[in-house]
């Protein structure tokens, strides 16, 4: 089973993550460094938060003690849609939602990045626009790609 993708300027991204603090989900305009315009910061000071780079300000800071383990891996979804981000755990509503006032071009999934080490992410589905189809039953639902 897997994320279903979307529609236009959007994408969905499943993925687990075992971690003490500061994981870190890079988001690029072009798929490169240079392009990196977001990053979602799950594990940092108590919360999550995202911003447009390491020294940057944050953008959207949520509360959200105990998010990471390092005992397990914890498994997410990332929704990106039209300049507005939304992350939740997996098969459960969002805990974080911000809409960018100025999006810029729609992000791609670059990488994953952290200064807190060791830390195991597994990248279940992404999806990027390209791909247009629905998620059925909203974000959380997995299901088959059509035939």
């Amino acid at each position: 089973m897997c994320w279903m993708c979307y529609v236009r300027d959007a994408f969905i991204l499943d993925f687990s993550l075992q971690a003490r603090n500061a994981a870190i989900v890079v988001l690029s305009t072009d798929g490169t460094e240079a392009g990196n315009l977001y990053q979602m910061v799950l594990g940092i000071s108590g919360g999550t938060a995202i911003r447009r780079c390491t020294e940057c300000r944050k953008l959207h800071f949520v509360s959200s003690p105990g998010v990471l383990s390092e005992q397990e891996m914890r498994r997410f979804w990332l929704r990106y849609d039209n300049g507005t981000f939304a992350l939740g755990k997996h098969q459960q509503a969002a805990y974080f939602e911000w809409t960018d006032p100025e999006p810029k071009a729609a992000p791609l999934f670059y990488g994953f990045a952290s200064w807190d080490w060791p830390q195991t992410w597994a990248v279940h589905y992404a999806c990027h626009l390209k791909h247009a189809a629905l998620v059925e039953g909203g974000v959380g639902v997995p299901r088959q790609p059509p035939r």
